[in-house]
């Protein structure tokens, strides 16, 4: 009888053990939430995609462009200097009612004045490769008169949110006389993409 009292008071504290040891594994991983992609409709091999990750701690905005054609595309996505990267995508906010707001990038390591040399920033996609890049909401803001509201807060208050990145000839015109080299293999992208808003 003491034996089998002595082995029950055994399982139940390995019962114990195993479910405190499993309950901060699960609370960990549901810490993390990420809203699945919404893409843009392809324009000449490239399209574009959006998406928004909640955790404990921030909020990101992540902008995913994916290569969806056969050939390699080198794709100018900033300007950057050694104060930071001034990203070439642009970010609006939009209402139920269909008003449409510019949210601006604040983030200290973005547009930051620089007097040294500022060159255009250009990735390398290979067919089907993607490239993602992450924004914090609270540094994503619409800058208005008497006050900026962050976008965290606007999407808090309904708002959806979408991305676009528009380059043209002209643009890459400007990006080679600043030194950026022809592509080794494929060609430059050119373009316009616009994300639909994540869906909720």
């Amino acid at each position: 009888m003491g034996n089998r009292s002595l082995m029950t008071r055994n399982k139940i504290l390995c019962a114990i053990i195993l479910a405190l040891w499993i309950i901060p594994i699960t609370f960990r991983s549901n810490c993390f939430a990420a809203a699945p992609i919404t893409w843009s409709p392809a324009d000449a091999g490239l399209r574009l995609g959006l998406k928004t990750e909640q955790s404990r701690i921030n909020a990101n905005l992540r902008v995913v462009l994916n290569n969806v054609g056969p050939s390699n595309l080198s794709v100018f996505v900033a300007m950057k200097s050694g104060n930071g990267a001034c990203y070439l995508f642009q970010f609006t906010a939009i209402a139920a009612d269909g008003r449409r707001l510019s949210i601006s990038n604040l983030s200290p390591e973005s547009c930051q004045p620089s007097a040294g040399l500022v060159l255009p920033e250009v990735i390398s996609l290979a067919p089907g490769a993607t490239r993602e890049f992450a924004f914090l909401l609270k540094h994503l803001v619409y800058m208005t008169k008497g006050r900026d509201i962050t976008l965290d807060s606007l999407l808090r208050q309904g708002y959806a949110i979408s991305a676009s990145l528009k380059i043209r000839q002209k643009d890459l015109d400007g990006a080679l006389m600043r030194g950026v080299p022809q592509p080794a293999n494929g060609r430059f992208w050119t373009g316009r993409l616009t994300s639909p808003p994540p869906r909720p």
